[in-house]
């Protein structure tokens, strides 16, 4: 269920999303908000949603991805790092903000 996903998310050491494309990127947010470190691909949607609260990878070459779990693995302070500029990204999509856009959008129009 979704209420479970902040407790299962948040015993992890990390959050690894090698995806070759993504719309969005929530489940990115999601992680964020889980205070865990997040590890994803450099295409698509992923660099934007994660700006520099993120470990950016070539999910095509394994070599990159191998590379950053064992920096995520070895390196406390980089997964410190990680979470509290994950606490600072998520901020740019929360729901308040997101609505405040809309309305200032459509209010714009009429």
């Amino acid at each position: 269920p979704d209420e479970d996903l902040p407790a299962l998310m948040g015993g992890a050491a990390g959050f690894v999303y090698p995806s070759l494309f993504e719309g969005f990127g929530l489940p990115l947010l999601e992680a964020m908000e889980a205070e865990v470190p997040v590890v994803t691909s450099d295409v698509a949607s992923m660099p934007e949603v994660a700006g520099q609260a993120a470990l950016l990878i070539n999910p095509a070459q394994v070599s990159s991805l191998t590379h950053a779990l064992v920096q995520l693995e070895r390196d406390a302070s980089l997964r410190e790092s990680l979470v509290e500029k994950g606490r600072v990204q998520r901020q740019q999509y929360s729901w308040d903000r997101t609505a405040k856009v809309v309305y200032e959008n459509l209010a714009q129009l009429f």
